[in-house]
């Protein structure tokens, strides 16, 4: 339960990213003044840049960890409640397989905290960008 939680969770932030890039997008678009028209457009490029890097890696991150569920999940359905010595021999190539999953999946993770903080720097280092229209904080 927690993963399907956690998985549309992640689709609804997905989902608010791309409406906010979009309606950042529109409001660029609708701006006059020449230089501050040239920085918006240039600081959207750079955060949309990052939002996109998220998506891609997040995207990524959730195939490896599935692949390793389910060969997680495999193995432990074969495997029984008490595996005798021979059946660990016979699945030794699925364990390994497994294995390697796992490290990919945490690979993957760990890519994705890099994205995750070089994306936090660049919302930190430069202007924010405009308020949504019609919010009120």
């Amino acid at each position: 339960m927690d993963s399907i939680q956690a998985r549309a969770r992640a689709e609804a932030l997905e989902k608010r990213g791309e409406a906010y890039f979009q309606e950042w997008a529109e409001e660029i678009s609708g701006a006059s003044d020449g230089s501050s028209h040239q920085a918006a457009q240039t600081r959207f490029a750079e955060l949309h840049e990052h939002f996109q890097n998220i998506l891609k890696e997040s995207q990524q991150l959730r195939q490896d960890f599935r692949k390793f569920l389910e060969g997680l999940r495999g193995l432990r359905a074969e495997l029984g409640p008490a595996p005798a010595p021979t059946m660990l021999l016979k699945l030794e190539p699925k364990l390994t397989a497994v294995a390697t999953d796992g490290r990919d999946a945490e690979a993957g993770a760990a890519r994705l905290l890099t994205i995750l903080k070089a994306a936090e720097k660049a919302v930190m280092a430069g202007p924010a960008p405009p308020p949504r229209t019609g919010d009120t904080k």
